[in-house]
């Protein structure tokens, strides 16, 4: 069985301290959820990645992430990610 996902994997992968908030998203949206979004956050960078809107440079893995975790969540959702 594999092993779970925690904020520390999180933060491993993409490259960023921040496991306060990988423990919220983890907790809030889930753990199948949260891989979903780091598989897509990494397919994404590996195609090129996302631009910010002012197309002045890419986005972070982690800013990518992020950015999915923001489009991809209920309102209660982003509130209690984002607080």
């Amino acid at each position: 069985m594999p092993e779970r996902v925690t904020a520390g994997h999180l933060a491993t992968v993409l490259r960023d301290p921040c496991h306060v908030l990988f423990s919220r998203i983890l907790r809030v949206l889930g753990e199948e959820r949260t891989i979903t979004l780091l598989v897509e956050a990494l397919h994404l960078e590996s195609n090129g990645g996302l631009w910010l809107k002012d197309r002045g440079r890419r986005r972070t893995l982690c800013g990518t992430f992020l950015q999915l975790c923001k489009e991809r969540s209920t309102p209660e959702e982003k509130r209690a990610i984002f607080r």
